[in-house]
């Protein structure tokens, strides 16, 4: 199997958990919020990948750099607004890096426990969405993912398709 490198994976725990606060702050969330929004949108859909394969370790409570990463990230963009300028422009980038990143290590969780390749490419979906779907429930908006002109569900499978198939061939 292929270790995706743990700088990558935090990489893509800063990126969505930025995408969170900067959705917190759109809508006048307080601090609390700001934080739990950005935990959500960062580590989320692992935690629907781990809640649904039921196996291994739970990510965000095995990991110990992922929790205080996410948390740490929205406390200091929340409280020093200024370091993202046009949040407006940044938030579609920042979900789509992370999308990127969490349909490989969502479909790499499932072939190191040896899924069939479909289940693979799901639990690579699931990864990579479920934490920006759970933050716009959250939000009390129609998940990005399911409106036309979003490509991240699109994105997520083609992403989570090519590393299945990039691993299994060799």
């Amino acid at each position: 199997m292929v270790a995706i490198p743990f700088w990558l994976e935090m990489f893509a725990v800063v990126a969505a958990s930025i995408s969170g606060v900067l959705v917190a702050r759109e809508h006048k969330l307080d601090l609390v919020g700001a934080v739990a929004l950005a935990v959500v949108c960062g580590l989320g859909g692992g935690l629907l990948r781990d809640m649904t394969l039921q196996v291994g370790n739970v990510y965000i409570l095995n990991q110990p750099m992922a929790l205080p990463l996410s948390i740490a990230t929205a406390a200091i963009i929340y409280i020093f607004p200024a370091i993202v300028d046009k949040p407006d422009k940044l938030i579609p980038l920042l979900d789509i890096i992370s999308v990127g990143i969490y349909a490989a290590t969502g479909a790499d969780k499932a072939l190191v426990y040896g899924f069939a390749p479909v289940v693979c490419i799901m639990m690579g979906f699931f990864t990579a969405v479920g934490g920006g779907m759970l933050r716009d429930g959250f939000m009390g908006v129609v998940p990005g993912i399911f409106q036309r002109t979003n490509f991240y569900a699109i994105a997520a499978i083609a992403g989570s398709a090519s590393y299945v198939c990039l691993v299994m061939s060799g």
